[in-house]
């Protein structure tokens, strides 16, 4: 697709992290940088309205939605990347956790969209969770995943694309180098490929439930 307005929401992890390697491609040495201006270099007719929030929830990412008419209409596609950071007297994993009921309204928000995407949690072993934390953290993101799919939201972990990415020295951010803000890219830019191969442009289609057949 081409000419399309993108609409694109995350917490810090599209924003890259100074490594000692940063300089090598020419990119910053000292300051932390979001990887959006590097869309526009690899797909010059996309045009990416997008802000990367640090320690931003998921309900920070829904308060920094648009909500008019007039930006359901504007944008073609919006992409949501979360990693479920825990807002200040949240929980993340526990069986009373509320990341569930955030995501939820996250993702009825995001209904209201031409087309939306989220990519949610990666897996834990890649934030540097010790392996039982881990094992729990991919339990949450395949919950959340069936919560957005559930409500006709497409999603995805993306772990197919950060197992290829370095991460930056905290262990807990993406490395500020160009191999990994290439992946960066091709993991938006191939959310956007999805979203109009789901609902090809012209489309007024909407997500429907099919009504239950007893073929026997």
């Amino acid at each position: 697709p081409s000419n399309i307005n993108v609409l694109i929401r995350s917490d810090s992890t599209l924003r890259t992290y100074v490594t000692p390697n940063s300089g090598r491609d020419w990119l910053a040495t000292r300051a932390n940088k979001e990887m959006f201006r590097h869309i526009k270099t690899t797909h010059p007719y996309c045009k990416v309205n997008g802000e990367a929030i640090n320690g931003a929830a998921i309900r920070t990412i829904y308060d920094h939605l648009p909500k008019t008419q007039e930006d359901y209409d504007k944008y073609d596609c919006v992409i949501i990347v979360v990693n479920m950071n825990q807002a200040r007297g949240g929980k993340v994993w526990r069986e009373d956790s509320d990341q569930g009921v955030e995501f939820m309204r996250l993702c009825i928000a995001l209904r209201r969209f031409k087309r939306a995407l989220i990519i949610v949690g990666g897996y834990g072993i890649k934030w540097n969770l010790p392996p039982s934390e881990a094992e729990k953290w991919d339990y949450c993101v395949s919950q959340m995943i069936g919560i957005a799919n559930q409500v006709g939201i497409m999603a995805s972990n993306g772990r197919k694309y950060y197992e290829q990415m370095e991460s930056a020295p905290d262990r807990f951010h993406l490395a500020q180098e160009k191999p990994t803000i290439d992946i960066m890219v091709k993991m938006i830019l191939d959310g956007v490929c999805a979203h109009y191969g789901a609902k090809p442009a012209g489309s007024f289609a909407t997500v429907q439930r099919l009504e239950y057949t007893d073929e026997s």
